[in-house]
């Protein structure tokens, strides 16, 4: 499966792009239009940059996003799996609420599902981020794949995280008010972030399935500082941790242990069996 996605305006352009039949094999269908004030796809588009425009500086309102299974398996979804999947999509882009529009397009028998979220969040009056999307749509991916039982896509290396990934965490960090905003960040990173049971009391699991020390992975911090932000915050296991990145992207326990482990790693990886399910459920991803 592939997902790609980005930021963009013109919404006349967007929606002749998205409701002409060009070269689909059949004209594209609307799946689901929510959350506009306008009754039409086409007005809708039109009007919700022309509004952004006169309360916000940016020129990028929306989020188009595609959703491409591989040939076979796109061929056994249905509509209500279309809508599943963008709904985890919308999940991990954290664009809960906000107005979409979902067409499926079919071309030389090959059916992928355009989604389109209109980012300006009129409650707080300001626009959804954008940022980490690769990432997230890797996780997306994830999840739609063991969701729809489709084949496993190899996580993408990306090599400016490598080889500490020191920058990245450290920049989400920086960027978190809290515990529960760092955890979001690195979750919606490719990263898990847990509990170890030694003297290295942090854990961060990279999108690459290594477990580091997420203290020596922070610049500028120390294991006080972490200390003070996860206070109160309770972190899965170390365990839990990799167990629920080897649901995600199939990497086997086993082989991603950067260190040498106890027995008791693996047993309280036993024990912790219903961890992923409970994460999942704490920050409202399905599968």
């Amino acid at each position: 499966m592939v997902i790609r996605g980005k930021s963009r305006g013109n919404g006349k352009q967007l929606a002749d792009y998205l409701l002409a039949k060009r070269d689909n094999d059949e004209q594209p269908e609307v799946l689901q239009f929510r959350g506009f004030a306008d009754g039409d796809p086409v007005a809708s588009l039109i009007n919700t940059s022309l509004d952004v425009a006169l309360i916000s500086k940016s020129t990028k309102p929306f989020y188009h996003c595609i959703i491409n299974p591989r040939k076979n398996e796109a061929l056994n979804m249905s509509k209500e799996d279309w809508e599943q999947a963008a709904n985890i999509l919308e999940k991990w882009l954290q664009f809960d609420g906000l107005p979409r529009l979902a067409v499926l397009h079919t071309k030389n028998g090959r059916s992928h599902l355009h989604v389109v979220w209109s980012r300006f969040d009129y409650q707080n009056s300001k626009l959804r981020s954008d940022k980490y999307n690769f990432y997230k749509h890797n996780s997306a991916r994830a999840d739609l794949e063991i969701k729809f039982d489709h084949k496993r896509t190899a996580l993408k290396r990306n090599k400016d995280l490598e080889p500490w990934h020191k920058e990245q965490l450290t920049r989400l960090w920086q960027q978190a008010e809290n515990a529960a905003e760092f955890i979001v960040g690195a979750k919606a990173s490719g990263y898990e972030i847990g509990q170890g049971l030694d003297r290295r009391p942090y854990r961060a699991i990279t999108p690459d399935g290594k477990s580091i020390d997420l203290v020596r992975n922070l610049k500028g911090y120390n294991k006080r500082d972490l200390e003070t932000r996860f206070n109160g915050y309770t972190l899965p296991t170390e365990a839990a941790a990799l167990k629920l990145h080897h649901h995600r992207f199939g990497t086997s326990i086993e082989t991603i242990l950067d260190r040498d482990q106890s027995n008791n790693v693996f047993e309280d990886l036993q024990k912790q069996l219903d961890a992923q399910e409970q994460i999942r459920r704490d920050h409202g991803i399905e599968h």
